[in-house]
Formats: structure tokens, sequence, C-alpha cells
């Protein structure tokens, strides 16, 4: 096992055993147009991940390359992030999603796959969201029921590094994520700062929770504490992880 994934495995643990006590603090709900995110982060600019799925030995098992464009266009007023994943066997996944610039409440999310296995539209509304899925020579069509104030998942781990993040921070946060149905509660927690191997400045830890399978699962990312972009990110994965690095 080499010295990166021990680091990440022993801190992934030593994490898990105190994200187990309970809150000293009072959770709030934050919903879009919230005036604590700090916007004035909301820049276009174009980002490379590398993902990596460890077996429980640490073991390398996949390589994942990710690339995250976010586009601003100020004239219209929305917000755009497009995410290209390429996985082993040439298999490609693409996706992106609209969201409000001023709320980032979202507007419409489309998903495509090459082979084109896999194909997702999502038209967004306050109370409903609108499905269209094509998988694997099944189509879908369904309208989900779903309580105002949401965010769409496929926007959440960008815009969780825009949080008012200081000691004692909490808050729980609606999104919606197909699979689920619509309503899927994550809780996200500040747990301090980390300065990062290779890195010369403090990023801030950030816990998020959420229900799977009907089982707890937990999860890390760190965010850079000036810009509020994703530089790491680990979560367990099977009997493993999977841990995500900005390159």
């Amino acid at each position: 096992m080499n010295r990166t994934i021990a680091r990440i495995l022993i801190l992934f643990c030593v994490m898990l055993r105190f994200s187990f006590y309970p809150l000293l603090y009072a959770q709030s709900i934050l919903r879009p147009g919230d005036k604590t995110i700090n916007y004035a982060l909301l820049k276009s600019c174009s980002n490379t991940y590398k993902g990596i799925i460890y077996d429980s030995l640490g073991k390398t098992v996949m390589e994942i390359m990710i690339i995250d464009v976010i586009t601003i266009d100020t004239v219209k007023g929305l917000l755009t992030r497009s995410q290209h994943q390429y996985f082993p066997g040439d298999f490609e996944r693409y996706d992106s999603t609209i969201a409000d610039l001023k709320t980032l409440s979202p507007v419409r999310m489309r998903m495509v796959t090459n082979p084109p296995v896999m194909q997702m539209d999502l038209a967004f509304k306050d109370l409903a969201v609108h499905a269209v899925v094509h998988k694997n020579n099944t189509y879908i069509d369904t309208t989900h029921k779903i309580e105002a104030g949401y965010f769409d998942s496929n926007l959440f781990q960008y815009f969780l590094g825009f949080l008012p993040y200081k000691e004692g921070f909490s808050a729980a946060i609606n999104l919606y994520t197909y699979e689920k149905g619509g309503v899927d509660p994550h809780n996200v927690a500040y747990m301090g700062e980390d300065i990062l191997p290779g890195s010369t400045r403090y990023s801030h830890i950030v816990k998020t929770t959420r229900e799977s399978d009907n089982k707890k699962v937990t999860e890390y990312s760190w965010y850079d504490s000036l810009t509020g972009i994703l530089v790491h990110f680990v979560m367990p994965f099977r009997n493993g992880l999977f841990v995500m690095n900005k390159i």
C-alpha cells in the first residue's frame, strides 16, 4: 500500500470515528437563494480531476478522468456545470446541469453516454421534476413531486465550496436525485482546515452524510479556502474507497 492511500485511509477512519458525535449547534435548512452562499465565487472555469477506486487493501481497481467545466452566462442569468467523465474501456459519460445564476435553483439537466446506453433529460419546476430516461432500451417518462427549495444533485459538489464555513457550521440541504424519485436529503458540517500535500494554503474540510440503500454514508471533501474549488474528495465505495484529486 503506497503512502498516499495509507494516509487517506488513516485520516478517513479517524474522521469517521468522530463523525458519530452529536452536533452541538442547531442545523438550518439551506435553500436556493440563501444569502450565506458566496455567489461572488461563481466564475467560468475548467478543472480536471483524477478519480481512483481502491479495494480494501489499497489496491487500485479503476481510474477515471473527469473534466468539470463551469460556464457563466450573465446575459441569460444562467450557470451551467458540464462534467465529462472518461472510464476504462472507452466508456464516456457527459452530463450538464443548468441553474439560475442568482439563486442556483435548478432549471434543466441532461446526461448521455457513449456508447449510447443511457440518456436522461430533466426539467425542474418548484414542486415537480419531469424526467425522461432511456436506459438499456427502456423508456421512462415520469414526474416526481418534490418540496420547494431544492438543488439539483448534479450541482451539489460544486456549490458546496461556497458555503460560509466556520467553527460549528452545519446545514441540511435537499437535493433532487432521479434514482430516489425526488428528494434526497444531505447534511453538511464544517470539520476544520487542512493543508494537503503539495499545497501552499488551507482547504476547508466538509463532512457530508446521506442515506443510500438504508445505510448512512459519510463523505469528506476538501475545498480551497480562497476559491471554493474542490481539490480532494473521499467516500466509501463497496469495501474500499473512491478518492478524487484535482490535477
